[in-house]
């Protein structure tokens, strides 16, 4: 994602190799109002997305792959999010890819 995360780092993030212009942007469960977040809370994961360059990162010359893991429900959502939107942000559908890996105790 390209939008830009004005907060210091802290302890949780870890410096990662990556390609130039790759931007890693940390979703922190921890904020100001409340102890954590809610760890299926896709809306954060959606409105980071909104933020997002994504259309001029896949019209930039290189292919643009999407992959989204984690929790179940926050899985489907975010790639439904993904999968209605991908045509305007120049997403091709075969390069997207999703995984549940857990789901939520219910």
């Amino acid at each position: 994602m390209s939008h830009k995360n004005t907060k210091e780092k802290t302890q949780d993030e870890t410096e990662l190799q990556k390609p130039a212009g790759v931007q890693i942007v940390w979703l922190h469960r921890k904020n100001e109002t409340r102890e954590h977040e809610s760890v299926g809370d896709s809306a954060r994961i959606i409105q980071a997305l909104q933020k997002s360059d994504l259309r001029s990162e896949a019209l930039s010359g290189s292919a643009t792959f999407t992959w989204v893991s984690g929790e179940g429900e926050v899985v489907k959502e975010v790639s439904e999010w993904l999968l209605a939107n991908c045509e305007q942000n120049g997403i091709r559908k075969e390069w997207m890819k999703s995984t549940a890996y857990w789901r939520r105790a219910r």
